[in-house]
């Protein structure tokens, strides 16, 4: 992976993969934490999408016919659909007040020559 900070040369620009905008080592750490922040959100979101859709479509194909002689109708089943939508939409609206951990308050840096070297202070 290659790195370039913002002030550098435009072969650095265009040949880097992350391209810091601030001399500050600190935001690689900060992508990579958001980064994984993310994976986990998508992997929620298709835990509750599988979770939800598991229950609902056995209801829209009739299974419990038999016993409640009950038949979700169009209209039922669009609504469970939207339902299954909406809470995959908020939880990933969860995210957007996220602060990376190196990057909430409390963290002071130990040496501008080992930006990474943090201790949280008290």
């Amino acid at each position: 992976m290659g790195i370039a900070i913002g002030s550098g040369t435009d072969i650095a620009k265009e040949t880097g993969h992350v391209i810091l905008m601030k001399d500050d080592l600190l935001d690689v750490v900060a992508g990579i934490q958001v980064a994984w922040a993310t994976i986990r959100k998508v992997k929620e979101n298709l835990l509750w999408a599988f979770g939800y859709n598991t229950l609902a479509i056995p209801f829209g194909m009739g299974v419990i016919y038999p016993f409640f002689a009950q038949l979700a109708s169009p209209e039922l089943a669009a609504l469970l659909m939207a339902t299954s939508s909406l809470s995959v939409t908020l939880n990933t609206l969860r995210m957007r007040g996220y602060i990376p951990p190196i990057r909430r308050q409390g963290y002071v840096r130990l040496s501008p020559i080992a930006p990474t070297a943090m201790i949280k202070s008290s």
